[in-house]
């Protein structure tokens, strides 16, 4: 490819190495870009520059001699037209590279899809160590700038630009340009947090692009960037909020119940949950919600908000479970508190979260927990109990389904182990009490 002569021209320095003045990490980038560029790639990952034991050996971004060894990687051993294929020039010691195994064990499948890139190309190390990177130049980061517009030239594909670390981070920001025509999404780079972290957010980027490709664009929203926030609920001067969580404006004192949210980090009215990247601050609390009712409404985002980066499987299920009840119950009143449901819902299950994590059913205590925010689904909507099965599974049917097949045996099993931990009296009885188990 062109790029590659392109690259070619810098010489190296004492303090910079041109890898690609090597022909074998010149060939192997060129086979690997273009294989790349004949799946047509949706997005484009850019971390920082090359890194001793990874991509400085191989030539090719977030990759080790390691996994370019191992053939169970498809994408790594297509060959090109002319027959090359990517290749290690050594086969004793392969080095391995931390942010390389997390990438091609973990997301694999989906780099067929993503091209992968540095903002700086070349080997940049400290004089007479070179085995340790140093920071880039204001006059190299140009040179990064140069060869990412040459690159996304080359695959008119890329719609989404991944940004991996605080160094391509800095130099994106600087071209808003960028802005105009790709949607850019900040993710930490994998070295710099840990693997689950790197993994959901890479993920949820990836299911963002595909709302924002395939779904209506709203004008106001020409500009995005779904990323994680932590922020303060919006307020006005009477101290009245926007709740994200219900999609709605609430006074002052409800804000008491910010403490059993999910979305809640601690503080009452500071959230934390994925958002679109936005400046309005000043706006009125009707025209924030005005602008939440357009992203729902275009599919872009729920009605429950994706609220935290999720970094365990029961984070997951739970997030999904309050997606689901948020459309039957976005607008019921609890009679007992005259305040919203989902209030109510949240603060029974938060009540009994720390208890249901003690014990041992031999069910996921996840899934008690969302029987739980499920446990008047049946009797106080249109919810068919067979639908409960199909996208939550039999044992959270068997808890809120009386007629379910072993309902009373699961229950008594779950009471029994609430007493075994000594759990208050008070909570054994809320428990009996939602679910209902006095007329059992």
């Amino acid at each position: 490819m062109n790029i590659i002569k392109e690259l070619q021209k810098y010489e190296s320095t004492s303090t910079l190495d041109n890898i690609y003045c090597e022909a074998l990490k010149a060939k192997n980038l060129d086979v690997y870009l273009s294989t790349i560029q004949s799946m047509e790639p949706e997005a484009i990952l850019v971390g920082e520059s090359p890194v001793y034991k990874g991509s400085q050996k191989t030539g090719i971004p977030f990759t080790d001699e390691y996994k370019i060894g191992n053939e169970k990687i498809t994408l790594l051993h297509h060959k090109d037209q002319q027959g090359h294929i990517i290749k290690n020039d050594t086969t004793e010691n392969l080095n391995r590279d931390r942010s390389s195994a997390i990438i091609w064990n973990e997301l694999g499948i989906d780099m067929e899809h993503v091209l992968l890139w540095n903002i700086f190309p070349f080997y940049a190390h400290e004089e007479d160590f070179f085995v340790a990177r140093r920071q880039l130049t204001p006059e190299e980061e140009k040179i990064g700038y140069h060869f990412l517009e040459l690159i996304l030239e080359e695959f008119p594909s890329i719609k989404v630009i991944l940004v991996a670390g605080e160094i391509a981070s800095h130099v994106i920001l600087k071209h808003e340009e960028l802005k105009k025509k790709y949607h850019i999404c900040y993710i930490s780079h994998p070295n710099a947090v840990a693997k689950e972290e790197f993994i959901a957010r890479f993920k949820k980027a990836f299911e963002l692009k595909e709302n924002i490709i395939q779904r209506e664009d709203i004008a106001s929203e020409n500009e995005v960037s779904y990323e994680y926030r932590r922020r303060w609920a919006d307020t006005d001067e009477n101290g009245h909020f926007y709740c994200r969580a219900l999609n709605k404006i609430l006074p002052k004192s409800m804000m008491e119940y910010c403490k059993y949210c999910p979305c809640n980090l601690h503080e009452d009215g500071y959230c934390g949950y994925y958002d679109f990247n936005r400046d309005d601050q000043g706006l009125s609390l009707r025209k924030v919600k005005r602008r939440y009712d357009l992203l729902i409404q275009a599919h872009l985002i729920p009605l429950f908000p994706d609220y935290k980066i999720r970094i365990n499987k029961h984070d997951l299920l739970i997030e999904q479970a309050f997606q689901f009840i948020a459309e039957f119950y976005r607008d019921r009143i609890s009679l007992e508190a005259n305040t919203p449901y989902l209030f109510h819902l949240m603060e029974v299950a938060m009540t009994l979260k720390p208890y249901l994590f003690q014990i041992e059913v031999g069910e996921p205590p996840e899934e008690i927990y969302v029987a739980i925010l499920f446990h008047n689904i049946l009797n106080g909507t249109k919810v068919p109990s067979g639908k409960i099965a199909k996208e939550f599974g039999e044992y959270i049917r068997s808890l809120i389904d009386p007629n379910a097949e072993n309902h009373i045996e699961n229950l008594l099993k779950i009471e029994a182990q609430l007493r075994e931990i000594k759990a208050p009296s008070d909570i054994i009885m809320l428990f009996k009490r939602i679910f209902k188990m006095e007329y059992l």
